[in-house]
């Protein structure tokens, strides 16, 4: 497995992909070892989520899914695929 960048890390744990069974949008109790910057990074990428236009009049799941994740890439391209799926995980979440 690549190397996920600090940034990509910090993405999983916020959304908290692999210690939650739903999205949670918020750091783990026991604390985080990000900086705050890479904290305030991470707070911003999710919040992106709800900004990326989701027409569901015309729109299925499948291409609303590939437009947060085409989305996601072009305005994010330091964060791994990992923590893509983390983000659109929680897009779906959210909206189910």
């Amino acid at each position: 497995m690549a190397q996920l960048s600090v940034v990509s890390q910090a993405v999983i744990q916020y959304v908290g992909k692999g210690r939650s069974a739903a999205p949670t949008g918020a750091w783990p109790s026991e604390g985080s070892s990000f900086d705050a910057e890479t904290r305030s990074r991470a707070e911003a990428i999710v919040g992106f989520l709800n900004r990326v236009p989701v027409d569901w009049g015309v729109e299925d799941w499948a291409s609303a899914d590939a437009e947060v994740r085409s989305s996601l890439h072009r305005q994010f391209p330091e964060l791994n695929d990992d923590a893509v799926s983390a983000l659109v995980w929680k897009f779906d979440y959210d909206w189910k």
